[in-house]
């Protein structure tokens, strides 16, 4: 194997996975002829497979993917292997598979970034944030999170509200206090929910289930109360026997 360039008498780098000695100072390249090579030749082809997978203009996280496996299969059949080439070829292998496995994260933000989940996609990028243009796309995913949020300001308003309504409906049927009493509270409750469901994207999606999902039992809840007059604890506990039942029965009509 060379030591140094044929032409110029540079110092080689070794290329073990392409099978080829570069010359860092003129860039001839010879092909590594080392009879010793040959021996590892399978793993070569594992690594030079992962090597292509990995560095393909359009590869996918399932390619990328796949090279890592391919990597790491190189490396195990060299494990108990000794001298310069198996060392060299091991350490080179390392090194693209660390790289694959970064750009496998990386290609995991751009997947999130492609699906508008924003706050999931920074994170992923921040991450690999010195791999690629992953700075960048951190930028893009904070400006379209605060251009999401600014839109979503009235519904998340709205669903302030509306889980402020129900919550104060079942406490006024526990306490039964004059309206006016609630006004102070629920404009503040409104607020505080509002302003967490525009900063949390998560938590807004959780009082906006919670929400719709109290809509029914609410209705149900009011009526029982007011017009039927059942005492509180009645009113709740058949409110809800009365939604899931109505929620049940629709379920079971609809797979007919």
């Amino acid at each position: 194997m060379l030591s140094e360039c044929k032409i110029c008498g540079g110092s080689i780098k070794n290329d073990f996975i392409n099978g080829i000695s570069i010359c860092q100072n003129c860039e001839n390249r010879w092909d590594i002829e080392d009879p010793e090579y040959k021996e590892y030749l399978p793993a070569v082809e594992k690594a030079k497979k992962a090597y292509i997978l990995s560095y393909s203009e359009n590869a996918s996280s399932k390619d990328v993917n796949q090279a890592v496996y391919l990597y790491k299969t190189a490396i195990m059949q060299c494990s108990s292997k000794t001298g310069i080439i198996a060392k060299g070829f091991t350490e080179q292998c390392e090194n693209e598979k660390n790289i694959a496995e970064t750009n496998l994260i990386y290609l995991k933000a751009k997947d999130i970034f492609n699906k508008e989940d924003y706050e999931k996609a920074v994170l992923e990028f921040k991450k690999v944030e010195d791999f690629k243009d992953s700075q960048e796309y951190i930028s893009k995913c904070q400006k379209l999170q605060q251009d999401q949020k600014r839109k979503g300001l009235p519904f998340n308003i709205f669903i302030g509200i509306l889980f402020s309504l129900i919550l104060f409906i079942f406490v006024n049927g526990k306490l039964n206090l004059n309206i006016y009493v609630y006004i102070l509270p629920f404009i503040v409750v409104s607020a505080l929910l509002s302003c967490a469901g525009y900063k949390n994207s998560t938590l807004s999606g959780v009082l906006t289930l919670l929400s719709f999902a109290m809509f029914l039992p609410t209705i149900v809840f009011v009526v029982l109360l007011y017009v039927f007059h059942l005492n509180f604890i009645s009113a709740i506990v058949s409110a809800f026997a009365l939604s899931v039942g109505f929620t049940i029965a629709v379920l079971l009509l609809s797979e007919r």
